[in-house]
């Protein structure tokens, strides 16, 4: 039952990220399932907020490849599927930014977040 709690507590986190961007749960599952989420700066807001809540950002707004390999390892990815991922970290002018285009670069190995509210 151990994974059963770590994956409410992520979508908690996922849920608080969400409120304090001002963003709706059918709006936000809506533009993932699309990947229509641009240059909406809420986006940008929450996908930071979530790096930072996993850790994945330091306090100098850099994302942590080490970071995301382990957070992505234990989620069972392995090989290629997880080089892909740690060479979509490309820093860009703004945090906010380098967050949206990271999110974009993973939305293949990424599904609904719906599930997080069935729990």
């Amino acid at each position: 039952m151990v994974y059963a709690e770590e994956v409410k507590g992520f979508c908690q986190l996922l849920m608080k990220c969400q409120s304090n961007a001002g963003l709706s749960l059918p709006g936000l599952d809506r533009d993932f399932d699309a990947l229509n989420f641009d240059e909406n700066s809420k986006y940008k807001e929450y996908f930071l907020c979530v790096l930072k809540k996993v850790r994945a950002v330091s306090e100098s707004d850099k994302v942590d490849k080490e970071v995301i390999a382990r957070i992505f390892h234990a989620s069972d990815l392995r090989g290629d599927e997880l080089e892909e991922i740690v060479d979509c970290v490309v820093e860009k002018d703004t945090p906010e930014d380098t967050a949206l285009q990271f999110r974009k670069c993973i939305a293949k190995h990424i599904y609904s977040l719906l599930y997080c509210y069935l729990l």
